[in-house]
C-alpha cells in the first residue's frame, strides 16, 4: 500500500509535466523534461565556523534557483543528524556523495543527477552576488 504523501507526490508531478519511469522495483525517479538536474548540498555541523559564514549566504539564494537546483543539507553534528542525512542522501539517489564527504564540512557542492560529476565547490565566506554568479555559471555549462 502506498503511503498517502507518496500518492500526493506522483499526481503533483504528473499535473507539473515531468516525466516518470522506473528505475527498478519501487523505485520512481523523476526527471526534468530538457535539462540535468541538480543538487546543492552543504556539508554542515553546527559547530563549523566556515558552515556558520556559508549557510546564510546559501539560504539567501536559494530561492532564485529551486526550480533548478535542490538544496540540501548534509549535518554532521551528530549521530542523529549524519542518520537523518544518510536518509536524506538515499532519498535523493546520493548514497555515494553521502558517503564520499561524510563527517567532512564547510563547503557546499553541487552535482549532478545521481552525485557523480561535482560542478562547484564552495567553502568559507561568499556574497550573495558571488554566490548567484556561481550557481548561473553552472546552470549555463550544462
Amino acid at each position: 500500500m502506498m503511503k498517502p504523501m507518496m500518492i500526493i507526490s506522483v499526481v503533483v508531478l504528473l499535473a507539473i509535466g515531468c516525466d516518470l519511469h522506473r528505475a527498478g522495483p519501487g523505485v520512481v525517479e523523476v526527471e526534468e523534461a530538457d535539462t540535468e538536474h541538480l543538487y546543492a548540498v552543504l556539508m554542515y555541523a553546527q559547530h563549523c565556523p566556515s558552515c556558520s559564514m556559508l549557510d546564510p549566504t546559501v539560504n539567501a539564494v536559494r530561492g532564485d534557483f529551486e526550480d533548478e537546483i535542490t538544496f540540501l543539507r548534509f549535518d554532521m553534528s551528530d549521530e542523529s543528524t549524519r542518520e537523518a542525512a544518510r536518509q536524506s542522501a538515499a532519498e535523493h539517489g546520493l548514497k555515494d556523495l553521502y558517503r564520499e564527504h561524510e563527517n567532512r564540512t564547510g563547503y557546499l557542492v553541487v552535482v549532478g543527477e545521481g552525485g557523480e560529476e561535482e560542478l562547484l565547490r564552495l567553502s568559507g565566506r561568499h556574497e550573495e552576488k558571488e554566490l548567484r554568479a556561481e550557481f548561473n555559471r553552472v546552470l549555463d555549462s550544462l
